[in-house]
């Protein structure tokens, strides 16, 4: 699918629910600048666990300001970081 960036319209012409509602198991995806540490690639992660506060931990890789390149790292953020969520 690209950079992460396109993931989002990719996987809805895949045929993928692409909506802002977190589940274990999807896709957390960034668009391209959508935080300060996101570039024109965009970013993603996997969410882990969707918690009752509002939050979701996901699991990624290759995120610079968060660990590094290539190591995996898991982090909680809100759920309304992501652009989108893939199922």
């Amino acid at each position: 699918w690209g950079n992460a960036a396109t993931w989002a319209a990719a996987a809805r012409a895949s045929g993928y629910t692409v909506n802002n509602t977190p589940a274990p198991g999807a896709v957390a995806q960034w668009n391209a600048y959508a935080g300060a540490w996101i570039g024109y690639a965009g970013h993603v992660g996997i969410v882990e666990t969707v918690n009752d506060d509002g939050t979701v931990t996901i699991s990624e890789m290759n995120n610079g300001a968060y660990g590094g390149f290539n190591i995996v790292n898991r982090r909680t953020i809100p759920a309304s970081d992501a652009s989108n969520y893939i199922h």
